[in-house]
């Protein structure tokens, strides 16, 4: 289950690793769209608080990688994973806001 462990790895609330698996094998054909739609939601101030990110199982179960967040913070091209580069901008942007900043 590489595809998984991939998932797993980048996903950025670590809960339920077995129940999300399950969920995963329904869904394992959506391999590139389920990981398009995560590297989406990473980029988008909707999940700055880890309060606001929803368990993996529900990321899943509910077909979240098709939704758009209502706050996208930078775009994300469809299959193309972020830089390092821009993931650690992107981090130092979330940042800035927490703390009351504005960020150019």
């Amino acid at each position: 289950m590489i595809e998984f462990e991939v998932f797993w790895r980048e996903y950025p609330r670590k809960v339920g690793k077995l129940k999300a698996e399950r969920i995963w094998d329904r869904h394992r054909l959506h391999h590139n769209k389920i990981m398009s739609g995560l590297r989406r939601w990473m980029t988008s101030l909707d999940w700055i608080d880890v309060q606001f990110i929803p368990y993996p199982a529900t990321f899943l179960n509910q077909r979240r990688w098709e939704e758009e967040p209502t706050m996208p913070l930078k775009p994300v091209n469809d299959g193309r994973e972020i830089s390092p580069e821009q993931h650690a901008e992107n981090l130092r942007i979330i940042a800035e806001l927490g703390r009351g900043r504005v960020c150019e």
